[in-house]
């Protein structure tokens, strides 16, 4: 993966993440809530709680595959599939 590619998608997550940060917090702001209390901390977790989630088990399952003895995926990494 390009150098380029690779700073887009952090791109878009930290756009995704502000997103989230702002929603939470002019939802608290509206509510007349602490923007840094437990509740507004629960809403962002629940929030994100999905993207990080799937980005820790994409990462998880590519890191097994590079510690694998199973021949197939061996060959699959050799030939720069993985």
């Amino acid at each position: 993966m390009s150098s380029r590619r690779s700073a887009h998608r952090g791109s878009i997550s930290a756009c995704a993440i502000a997103a989230t940060i702002g929603e939470c917090a002019i939802a608290a702001q509206r509510a007349g809530g602490d923007l840094g209390g437990i509740d507004v901390l629960a809403r962002y977790d629940r929030m994100r709680r999905t993207d990080v989630d799937s980005r820790m088990l994409a990462i998880d399952l590519f890191n097994r595959t590079l510690l694998t003895d199973f021949l197939p995926v061996q060959g699959a990494r050799g030939s720069g599939c993985t």
